[in-house]
């Protein structure tokens, strides 16, 4: 953009006259050029002179920058980039054959995103490094079973997806493939649950079916769109998926999944995905960056974990760990519980586990040393409860350990 310099300008502004400044072609195309960025970077098409409306500027601004009040923007997805992955080592979280948890068929693994394959052990899972320009993550699912399908599945809970329900949606996200002749037919679609709201099936595929066909889904999901091979290349590119409308009788609850719908026939092939992104909206928008605290805040209503972010769960660490001391007390047998509250309300009353510093699932380390078994005595949507018998006398009294809690979908 650039000031007028028409004749007679008083300093790059436009004067009365007489005599006044002139309008010319550079000026009203300087002035032109600036808005149909606008409105073109929103995603929208230009209308003609006989169609214009005259508030095609207000809604690229709305799609580029206006979102709703509040941490989830307008992204009803969490987690779209990968950044999160508490169940591993977050940053560089890697889920195979022989990781907890497994790469297995209908297992949460990144945080809030499911994986759904033909079978277990189908592809590794992983955050790679392997991202579009500005990026940082994205999700790698390396083929390791050939001929086989799989996808990646997120549900959305009702109350982050209720005023999209009976409107229209925008599918985006970010992909490539690491060779386009082994993994050709890369498809995604954005589903409705009609059963009880949060109460969903999350395998949701009900028959796979052939190479190039689109899987059947169980009762309850529907597909509001009809899937299409995106075309995805070698080359990092956005696809989309624009205006679906979510039209299903009594949907609850809203998903996106992304699948491989072709067969690859060699091992070590890698479909990568980033940015996805789920949005009210009659065309895909610019991918709603979030500071990493938040985004990390939404994960912990589903999953969260008293381990540092960078550590999976059953590592040998105290780090971390919810610990209770007292010394000198007379030496005797005894118990310990020590109350732990969450880092935010979780979605529903979760389930856990504890472990000792030294990685064993349900123990506590006491005085007596590791392997005290756990005991659960209390747990709500904010807190739980952990305790253990000692087993042997000490005049010292502590209780250390680690935990994880899930209220998934």
């Amino acid at each position: 953009m650039h000031k007028t310099e028409a004749t007679y300008n008083d300093s790059g502004l436009y004067v009365d006259g007489p005599p006044g400044t002139r309008v010319n072609a550079d000026s009203m195309n300087a002035i032109q050029k600036e808005i149909v960025t606008v409105i073109e970077g929103g995603g929208l098409t230009l209308l003609t002179a006989a169609t214009e409306s005259g508030v095609q500027l207000l809604a690229a601004l709305n799609t580029l920058y206006v979102t709703p009040s509040g941490i989830l923007g307008k992204n009803a997805l969490i987690n779209g980039d990968f950044r999160i992955s508490q169940r591993g080592a977050s940053g560089s979280a890697a889920y195979t054959g022989a990781t907890v948890p497994l790469n297995s068929d209908d297992t949460y693994l990144h945080d809030r995103w499911i994986l759904l394959s033909d079978g277990n052990d189908i592809v590794d899972f992983s955050q790679s490094t392997e991202a579009p320009t500005g990026g940082l993550l994205s999700c790698a699912l390396d083929v390791e079973t050939v001929n086989k399908k799989f996808g990646i599945l997120q549900v959305i809970e009702q109350k982050n997806c209720a005023h999209m329900i009976g409107g229209n949606v925008s599918l985006s996200f970010q992909a490539k493939v690491s060779d386009i002749t082994k993994l050709d037919n890369i498809k995604a679609m954005v589903v409705s649950w009609d059963g009880a709201a949060d109460t969903v099936t999350s395998d949701i595929i009900s028959a796979w079916n052939a190479e190039d066909t689109t899987p059947t889904l169980v009762a309850n999901w529907t597909a509001e769109n009809t899937p299409a091979d995106l075309g995805v290349t070698a080359t990092w590119a956005k696809y989309t998926i624009p205006n679906i409308a979510i039209d299903t009788a009594s949907a609850k609850n809203i998903g996106v999944f992304i699948w491989s719908d072709g067969f690859c026939d060699t091992a070590a092939t890698f479909l990568y995905i980033t940015q996805v992104q789920l949005e009210k909206n009659t065309v895909a928008s610019i991918y709603d960056w979030r500071n990493i605290t938040d985004e990390l805040t939404l994960c912990q209503r589903y999953y969260c974990k008293s381990y540092d972010q960078t550590v999976a769960p059953a590592a040998a660490t105290s780090a971390g760990a919810a610990k209770l001391q007292a010394d000198g007390l007379a030496s005797a047998d005894h118990n310990c519980g020590l109350h732990v509250s969450f880092p935010v309300d979780m979605r529903s009353t979760p389930s856990s586990s504890a472990y000792d510093v030294a990685g064993t699932i349900d123990k506590v380390t006491m005085a007596a040393g590791n392997g005290i078994v756990a005991v659960l005595a209390g747990i709500s949507r904010r807190s739980l409860v952990y305790g253990g018998q000692n087993g042997a006398v000490n005049t010292n009294r502590f209780l250390q350990y680690q935990y994880t809690a899930e209220s998934e979908l």
